[in-house]
C-alpha cells in the first residue's frame, strides 16, 4: 500500500538568509530534491515550495515554507492535512542552536526546545508527535 511522507525543511526566505545555519533545513531539502531527481514548484495555496517524488512505492513530499520560520506551521500543517499525512510521517529538518555545528540529532517526537518554528508546526498539526532532524 502506498504511503505518503512529508519532509519539511525550515528556513527563512530571501537572500539575506541563504547559506546561513538558520537555513539548514532548506539546504538539506535542496540536496534531497536533487538526489530524488525532483524539481521545486511554487505553491501559493500553501505559501511553500513543494517537490514530489516516488520512492519504493511511496510518495515523498518535500516542503520549504516561504513564510518566516516562526510561522512554518501555516504551511506545513495545511500541506500535511491536504495530503492526509499522519504526524508520524511528517519529518521536520531544522537547525538546533544547542548542538555544535556538524552534529546531527534525530528525535522521533518531543518538545520544541523553545524553537518557534517547531511550536508553530506542533500547533498546526495538533501535537508535537512528529519526527525532527
Amino acid at each position: 500500500m502506498e504511503e505518503t511522507y512529508l519532509i519539511a525543511g525550515l528556513g527563512n526566505p530571501g537572500r539575506n538568509y541563504a547559506g546561513t545555519r538558520h537555513n539548514a533545513g532548506f539546504m538539506v531539502l535542496d540536496r534531497l530534491a536533487k538526489r530524488l531527481a525532483t524539481v521545486w514548484e511554487s505553491n501559493r495555496k500553501f505559501d511553500a515550495h513543494l517537490a514530489k517524488a516516488n520512492r519504493n512505492g511511496n510518495i515523498i513530499l518535500l516542503c520549504k515554507p516561504q513564510g518566516y520560520m516562526n510561522l512554518s506551521g501555516q504551511s506545513v500543517g495545511p500541506v500535511a492535512h491536504f495530503y492526509r499525512v499522519a504526524n508520524e510521517r511528517v519529518m521536520v529538518v531544522v537547525d538546533d542552536i544547542d548542538l555544535p555545528l556538524g552534529i546531527i540529532r534525530m528525535r522521533p517526537h518531543g518538545g520544541t526546545g523553545g524553537h518557534r518554528g517547531l511550536e508553530s508546526i506542533g500547533d498546526s498539526l495538533g501535537k508535537n508527535n512528529f519526527p525532527r532532524l
